[in-house]
């Protein structure tokens, strides 16, 4: 009974489905791109009940009849069409790709973002410190794994190279590292442009890791050699981290410019005094080089054989008359 039940439902649905016949020959083609806008879909298609969201039909198999129910579809008319999506709003221009230094303008994307970033607190980065990086944010303590030399408790140091600062919705990436090449071997790091941001550090002091005591021994021989270890780690706190403003910076950039015109200022008068001394210099040189060049001349006229000759002939003798 069962089978004889599935066997009707599959010859129904057979019927069902239009014969191959009776399609179209041509198909019709559409110029129109494949987006969801609805001003790029045909009026047609606009129109026809497939386009709109509606609930597909649900064939089911009835197991007490042969027939097969179909659940009933929602009007077109109570059905809302999902809203087009919005337009995404252009990305800024990438930042260049040379790394900034005191004298490299900003970015047109970074003078736009920065005072966002500046608004929102708090902030955190990623400090490089000898090569190694530190996820920090202010008040935070930092265990170097060495001994930094030449640093006393209390000493307060500017940490200045940064990969990454940022809130918590705003980041400001550095610029992707440099690949080393042959000749110039070695990964190139590049960084944030410290300008942009103040971080300082206080030396706590230093820690001391319990002794270490390691065994060596060799083979075929008794003695044991203990080699002891206590190595010292430098301790630093986060004692002040923010994103300094536009204004700022923009401030700072002038000073920058004023101290370095008058430090050019500077260093033309120290070369300008400079070729003075060493024309003066030149001068004398040449004063004592002729005074040199005229003594050996009246030495050399002096020792000369015409001047002995004349300096050798008699006088002549006067005759009294």
């Amino acid at each position: 009974m069962f089978s004889r039940t599935i066997r009707r439902s599959i010859v129904d649905a057979r019927s069902a489905l239009t014969p191959t016949y009776s399609l179209p020959i041509r198909a019709h083609l559409s110029t129109v791109s494949n987006t969801l806008e609805p001003g790029n879909v045909p009026e047609p298609l606009t129109n026809a009940s497939g386009h709109k969201t509606s609930r597909t039909a649900d064939y089911r198999p009835n197991l007490k009849g042969s027939r097969q129910t179909k659940t009933p579809s929602i009007p077109n008319d109570s059905v809302a069409t999902p809203p087009a999506p919005p337009s995404a709003s252009p990305l800024p221009p990438p930042t260049a790709q040379a790394p900034s230094t005191g004298t490299t303008p900003l970015s047109d994307s970074v003078k736009e973002l920065l005072p966002l970033l500046h608004a929102q607190t708090p902030h955190y980065m990623v400090a490089h410190i000898h090569a190694r990086a530190y996820m920090v944010t202010l008040g935070d303590t930092v265990r170097l794994p060495f001994l930094m030399p030449d640093v006393q408790p209390g000493d307060v140091l500017r940490l200045n190279r940064a990969t990454v600062v940022g809130s918590r919705e705003f980041t400001l990436r550095a610029p992707a590292s440099i690949k080393g090449t042959r000749e110039d071997p070695g990964r190139k790091m590049r960084y944030v442009d410290d300008r942009v941001f103040v971080c300082r550090a206080t030396v706590v002091g230093t820690e001391s890791e319990p002794m270490r005591i390691k065994e060596k021994t060799k083979q075929r021989n008794r003695h044991i050699k203990h080699a002891k270890s206590k190595h010292k780690y430098t301790v630093l706190r986060i004692s002040e981290l923010t994103v300094r403003s536009l204004a700022e910076v923009e401030a700072e950039e002038e000073e920058l410019a004023e101290a370095e015109v008058a430090a050019e200022a500077r260093r033309e008068t120290a070369r300008a005094k400079k070729r003075n001394r060493e024309e003066k210099k030149k001068n004398k040189e040449e004063e004592k080089k002729n005074r040199e060049e005229e003594e050996k001349k009246m030495k050399m006229k002096a020792e000369s054989p015409e001047a002995s000759v004349a300096d050798a002939e008699p006088e002549p003798v006067k005759q009294e008359a």
